[in-house]
């Protein structure tokens, strides 16, 4: 199996040097569930949600005007008709380390549009991750983009199950599917680890790892 039919978007993601504009809103807005659950909200709900929305996707087209964010395919006149309007935002590509550069100065403006709506931003903590970490030498090994949030689950679930076995929870399904989704259900008790890495995009040492860190802070 090749490397790239595994890597998940977001590693995808990461290891892309440019952005489509409308993936890089996504990872900010996670607007496309949002705008499917906002009508259930009211009309006030709705209104505050569709206004946080315009003001990042505005917020980020001025920065690109204003040269904070490089655009490296298309043209700006290409998102012009605005969020519920533009068929294709990824129609403009920009460049994803003045992308990361302009997160990490305006983040705290994007907090506050999008908090206007009780809203957070989608992909914090990848962004954060990307934004604020040196990238690694060439040939050296990324860093894993999704430990906290496997810390989370698995937290989750001893709470749940507190005498379940440690070697069982790199197996099971919503642990897999933060990093591999949808892969959950095909992993099983004592898989090879050759096997885990191709189906999973990770080597099974790196979610021990992880797991033995969260079964030691509750000891």
């Amino acid at each position: 199996m090749k490397k790239s039919s595994y890597l998940t978007l977001l590693g995808k993601f990461e290891h892309s040097d440019s952005w489509g504009f409308g993936d890089a809103f996504e990872l900010l807005c996670d607007h496309t569930n949002v705008l499917a659950n906002a009508f259930d909200s009211g009309r006030d709900g709705f209104e505050k949600i569709d206004t946080a929305l315009r003001d990042v996707w505005t917020t980020i087209e001025d920065s690109i005007s204003d040269g904070k964010i490089r655009v490296k395919g298309g043209k700006l006149i290409d998102l012009s008709e605005g969020l519920m309007l533009t068929k294709n935002p990824n129609k403009v590509v920009v460049d994803k380390k003045s992308f990361l550069s302009w997160y990490r100065r305006d983040k705290q403006k994007i907090v506050q549009y999008l908090s206007y709506a009780g809203l957070e931003i989608h992909q914090e903590e990848f962004l954060d991750r990307l934004a604020s970490v040196k990238q690694p030498s060439k040939g050296g090994r990324p860093l894993f983009p999704y430990k906290e949030n496997v810390k989370r689950v698995v937290e989750k679930i001893l709470e749940r199950r507190p005498n379940i076995t440690q070697g069982k929870v790199p197996f099971m399904p919503e642990v897999v599917n933060v990093f591999a989704p949808n892969k959950g259900e095909e992993m099983y008790p004592d898989m090879p680890a050759k096997e885990y890495k191709e189906q999973c995009g990770c080597s099974i040492s790196t979610i021990r790892k992880i797991v033995r860190e969260v079964y030691k802070s509750r000891s």
